[in-house]
């Protein structure tokens, strides 16, 4: 378990660094502030839905964690490119 939790929280330094270069790189300083606390708002939002997620798939689907891993997976990565496509994409698609 202490590996897996190395590797998770490397994994996790590894996305927040380029997100705050970018915040930093790209916003104004006096608008710093203000990005980084939605960031930070934002980037917890997801965990205070992933844990209960995780909680409820562990407690009653308890030999089925990766099927329901991945189920998910494909569900939010179809949800993801249909509610960021562009307008543009769309006509090119009918």
């Amino acid at each position: 378990m202490l590996f897996l939790w190395l590797i998770a929280g490397l994994g996790q330094s590894l996305a927040e660094i380029p997100s705050e270069t970018l915040i930093a790189e790209n916003i104004k300083e006096q608008e710093q502030g203000k990005v980084y606390g939605s960031h930070f708002a934002f980037s917890h939002l997801w965990w205070a839905i992933a844990y209960p997620i995780a909680g409820f798939l562990g407690t009653y689907y308890p030999n089925s964690n990766f099927l329901i891993g991945g189920l998910m997976t494909i569900a939010l990565l179809t949800i993801g490119i249909l509610f960021f496509r562009t307008k543009g994409n769309s006509q090119e698609l009918k």
